[in-house]
């Protein structure tokens, strides 16, 4: 009977060992895991402050260039919308813009036609006016085209010019409506075309040939007597009017009042004697007179 106990005993002892054991290898198998996990996802210090450093680097210069890009799509749209009002230009604007293209047109090809003359003419001292060289046209002191050989001749090379070079873009009683939309589709059209007499800023001393006693006086009579041989050569030129009715071609004199240059030099002197030739472009007051004035060629 004892001994029955004690095999009884024995075999829970036994069994109880075998779990403490069992417990023990499992804890152990737990450690290890614990272990293998702390150390694949822990790094160094020195190694992870770094990293931080630079991914904060970068986010904060990925938010500056999301702001940047913010910036840029504000103004694509402010741009796209200024594009949108460019082409909803008012037809006032756009007569005059086109008014100026063939102003600056007439002056350029006027320029080149002359050089090709061997007339010494350039693009004066504003971009509507064409400028010829007084050397060429006057003797010293005189307003008389005759006192210099081959000035006549210039001036009539002048009228043929002009005549070519504006016959399209003023009222031309030689053209009926459709005439003059064929020749100029978009009816840009000189208003003034003035010949301007100047001088250099040396005083006249005493009362002249012509009776000039200044500047003044001297660039009236050049001024004068150049477009008189204009229209004597063309004489279609005094027949071209601008849009009210009034007669593009006329006279200005300015004495030493506008010089191209300062009058130091001689040179400098003798670039401010000239002639130039003066484009004004017609421009209606109104988007309302501009559809008027052209209903008249419809």
């Amino acid at each position: 009977m004892a001994d029955t106990k004690t095999e009884g005993a024995n075999y829970f002892a036994s069994m109880t060992d075998l779990l403490v054991g069992v417990l023990f290898i499992l804890i152990i198998m737990v450690a290890y895991l614990a272990f293998q996990i702390d150390t694949e996802e822990r790094v160094p210090w020195s190694i992870f402050e770094p990293v931080k450093v630079e991914r904060d680097t970068l986010r904060g210069e990925v938010q500056l260039l999301s702001d940047k890009v913010v910036l840029l799509l504000k103004e694509v749209e402010r741009l796209r919308i200024e594009l949108e009002k460019a082409k909803k230009i008012n037809p006032l604007e756009r007569y005059m813009v086109q008014g100026q293209e063939k102003r600056d047109q007439i002056v350029r090809g006027t320029v080149e036609d002359l050089r090709a003359l061997n007339i010494d003419a350039r693009v004066g001292r504003a971009s509507n006016v064409v400028t010829i060289s007084g050397a060429n046209l006057f003797a010293s002191g005189r307003s008389k085209l005759d006192s210099l050989d081959g000035a006549i001749d210039r001036v009539d090379r002048l009228a043929e010019v002009l005549s070519k070079r504006v016959g399209c873009y003023a009222i031309n009683p030689n053209f009926g409506t459709e005439e003059q939309k064929i020749c100029n589709p978009d009816l840009i059209f000189v208003d003034a075309i003035f010949i301007e007499g100047h001088t250099d800023n040396i005083p006249v001393q005493q009362r002249l040939r012509d009776g000039s006693k200044t500047n003044l006086e001297l660039s009236a009579r050049r001024a004068t007597n150049t477009y008189e041989q204009l229209v004597t050569h063309e004489p279609a030129l005094v027949t071209l009017t601008n849009p009210s009715g009034e007669q593009a071609l006329s006279v200005a004199a300015y004495g030493e009042q506008r010089p191209m240059v300062p009058n130091i030099e001689p040179e400098d002197r003798e670039k401010n004697r000239r002639i130039d030739i003066r484009f004004d472009m017609f421009v209606p007051k109104t988007q309302e007179a501009l559809a008027n004035f052209v209903s008249n060629f419809e």
